[in-house]
């Protein structure tokens, strides 16, 4: 399966689906996905790019981890600078961390909420911690990005073009950080969008039906 997600459980029976029963952030854990339906000219593009619905698609990904002292932060990479990260306190594109109530306050479009379909276990989540902190401050990848969006030239790019973590966008930065943790393995966390990357979680079942936050 040449660059493809691959589940790498069996069986979901014994992880029932996780429900909702409080406010936002007591439901958001750790390896739960933030998605993004941005309503600017850029965030439109990206949606019309990746064969997503021009209104409610997902233009942008983040993953939520533990941070220590900081709580459960939303790790994404950014391409651009308008709010410091709780980690390293700047303000410059790329991977960065901030709260939930922080993002869907300022951000200007939806935001959903994918719930992993089970809680990590301890080992999977200090894992999860460990590589994204270890990614904080990595510049955000403009060209990646564009290669992985649908026309034809961008995927004709997307399929020749190796793995290269050095710069991440965001779906990169997900990605790699599930198969960092061993939950899903990719030959190529380098060719996924945001659109194709929620659309096969979702088939997959990796993560549970979405909830609106914004």
């Amino acid at each position: 399966m040449t660059g493809g997600l691959m589940p790498l459980h069996q069986n979901r029976l014994p992880f029932p689906q996780r429900g909702y029963n409080g406010g936002v952030m007591s439901e958001v854990i750790p390896g739960d996905i933030i998605g993004f339906s941005g309503d600017g000219v850029f965030s439109t593009v990206i949606k019309l790019g990746t064969f997503s619905h021009p209104w409610s698609g997902v233009s942008h990904v983040g993953i939520v981890a533990g941070a220590r002292a900081h709580g459960n932060l939303v790790f994404e990479s950014l391409a651009t600078d308008s709010m410091p990260c709780k980690i390293s306190g700047e303000c410059r594109p790329g991977v960065q961390a901030h709260t939930l109530e922080e993002i869907c306050s300022t951000y200007q479009g939806w935001v959903y909420h994918y719930p992993l379909y089970r809680p990590l276990y301890r080992h999977e989540s200090s894992r999860l911690t460990s590589y994204l902190l270890e990614s904080i401050g990595k510049y955000y990848d403009e060209i990646g990005a564009m290669r992985t969006t649908g026309f034809l030239y961008a995927a004709i790019s997307a399929l020749k073009r190796g793995q290269d973590t050095a710069e991440l966008f965001c779906s990169e930065l997900v990605v790699a950080s599930l198969s960092h943790i061993g939950l899903w393995a990719t030959t190529n966390v380098s060719r996924w969008n945001p659109t194709r990357l929620i659309r096969s979680l979702r088939c997959g079942g990796l993560v549970c039906k979405p909830r609106r936050l914004k």
